[in-house]
């Protein structure tokens, strides 16, 4: 093969994979895209002045997981989406340049909201620690009230909405935007890198029984907050639902208050759909929405990350086990009075009794014996916080 035709089949090879790149980018986008569509339609009640400010926003949480995820060089597919909401989900008709430059704000708030916690959050894209959903929790805040500042504004200045409203429209849109982040980025984020990492472990029946009576505790709670009985005092019954998440968070972790606050979320909108109430009362119960998530998140992230840390001292453990188990020489581990703690095998060999024999004994009892001091020549005796490691040759 010539240098000339080695060239050609290389460019060749490079323009098909980036042919085929293309593809997997363009797949990414209209799925991107498509769902963006389809959840501002679900959620587009309440629309304040007939256009997208409404009480609660899933698409933003979508669209921070999605940049946070694939990168901010889908920025562009943020505006487009953004955009086409817009102008087919409006009541209203949208000025394109209204529309646009609302779909800049948004794309480009939301971008930098991204690259912000790409560089806060575990390995960029994991929320499996307290301090993970504190940062999310936060940025969040900040990026959704200054997008809700510049979208309301532009809106504004053409008109569709009214200056007298204007901290109305700002406030509504700031809630909307936040309650979408918290309830849905976290348990996006969660399964981005695949689902085994936020696993229920449904092993057995117990868990699944525990499961199920957890949903049943929602729905509940739910129908004593929002139900036949409702009125319009939300914060009267309101911290009912805080017992079914507190138990769900304490017993599942992080995975399960993500999938205890969408379902509580969805669950309320649903009811106070069917309860026709207008955007005012929404906003009451989504500031309240607001604190339930956001505590049973960080309460979730707490546990799960215990969890991890007595799953690492467990593997840890059992990892000194077989490294002392396959030694030659007597291992012992004693605490600050000197019972034996641990006796790997050669010790058992060595002293003639099982390791369950020797644990909770006294190691000064080992030296009662004649030979005792010839036994114990040359111990090294290493000591920790607590617990000292006894060496004997075998």
């Amino acid at each position: 093969m010539t240098l000339m035709q080695a060239l050609v089949r290389g460019l060749e090879a490079a323009l098909v994979a980036r042919a085929h790149r293309m593809r997997i980018d363009g797949a990414v986008v209209a799925a991107y895209i498509a769902a963006y569509l389809a959840l501002d339609w679900v959620s587009f009640t309440n629309a304040l002045h007939g256009i997208g400010i409404t009480p609660w926003d899933p698409s933003s949480g979508l669209t921070l997981t999605f940049l946070i995820v694939k990168g901010v060089r889908y920025t562009p597919a943020v505006a487009i989406a953004e955009l086409l909401s817009s102008e087919c989900l409006s009541l209203v008709s949208v000025p394109f340049p209204a529309a646009l430059g609302g779909a800049l704000v948004v794309s480009g708030g939301y971008a930098l909201a991204a690259v912000i916690l790409r560089q806060i959050l575990s390995d960029g894209s994991n929320v499996n620690r307290a301090q993970d959903v504190a940062a999310l929790i936060a940025v969040a805040v900040f990026a959704a009230g200054v997008i809700a500042l510049g979208y309301v504004a532009i809106y504004g200045t053409y008109g569709l909405v009214p200056w007298r409203g204007f901290t109305e429209a700002v406030f509504q849109y700031w809630t909307g935007d936040v309650i979408g982040i918290v309830v849905l980025t976290p348990l996006l984020l969660l399964y981005a890198n695949g689902p085994s990492r936020a696993s229920w472990r449904l092993a057995d029946g117990r868990r699944l029984v525990e499961i199920v009576l957890q949903g049943l505790g929602i729905v509940a709670a739910l129908a004593v907050v929002v139900g036949p009985d409702y009125d319009d005092e939300p914060a009267r019954r309101f911290y009912l639902l805080f017992l079914p998440v507190i138990w769900i968070a304490t017993r599942q972790g992080i995975a399960g208050a993500t999938w205890a606050a969408l379902f509580i979320q969805s669950g309320l909108i649903a009811l106070l759909e069917v309860h026709d109430q207008p955007a005012a009362i929404v906003l009451r119960f989504q500031m309240l929405m607001f604190a339930l998530a956001a505590t049973g998140l960080m309460l979730g992230a707490v546990v799960t990350e215990r969890q991890r840390a007595r799953h690492a001292l467990s593997e840890a453990k059992s990892r000194l086990s077989v490294i002392l188990n396959t030694a030659s020489d007597a291992v012992l581990t004693v605490d600050e009075h000197g019972r034996i703690e641990s006796a790997n095998a050669a010790a058992e060999r060595h002293f003639g009794k099982s390791a369950d024999a020797l644990i909770g004994c006294d190691v000064r009892d080992l030296l009662a014996a004649s030979n005792a001091l010839e036994q114990f020549a040359g111990i090294a005796v290493g000591t920790s916080s607590d617990t000292r490691v006894c060496r004997s040759p075998s």
